[in-house]
């Protein structure tokens, strides 16, 4: 197995991810598909040019299987350093509610902890088959 660390920069989100299919990956406009793992960084729950400015970004979900940025390989003690998805999400809220600049974005991440989502996340979800229709050569 290949693990990655994958996120968006703009949002300041990180997570360990299974790449799933990197058959593309490298070039320039292709992310590759992999399944999200562990959170290690928690999206910015702030406008990034303005830190005051609340908006509520939710995390990627635990096995979603998508195309993500890829940002840097993964190590063996990032690899291993959370039991769960669950343990990961709960250690990255901590650090995020520490590190929010915005009031109103530390209300938002303590609601995301509450398990109160105002906000779904939208992102391209591939499933089994469209992953392997995507090996196919046409």
């Amino acid at each position: 197995m290949e693990y990655a660390i994958c996120g968006y920069r703009e949002y300041g989100e990180e997570y360990l991810c299974e790449v799933v299919d990197a058959s593309r990956h490298g070039s320039r406009d292709v992310n590759p598909i992999v399944r999200v793992l562990r959170v290690l960084r928690y999206p910015f729950q702030h406008a990034l040019y303005w830190p005051d400015v609340a908006v509520e970004i939710p995390p990627v979900e635990a096995g979603c299987v998508c195309r993500l940025p890829f940002l840097r390989a993964a190590t063996g003690e990032e690899a291993l350093r959370y039991a769960s998805y669950e343990t990961s999400l709960a250690a990255a809220q901590r650090n995020a509610l520490q590190a929010e600049p915005c009031p109103a974005g530390r209300e938002i991440i303590l609601r995301h902890i509450a398990g109160e989502y105002h906000r779904q996340r939208k992102i391209l979800r591939l499933r089994p088959w469209e992953i392997a229709r995507r090996g196919e050569k046409k």
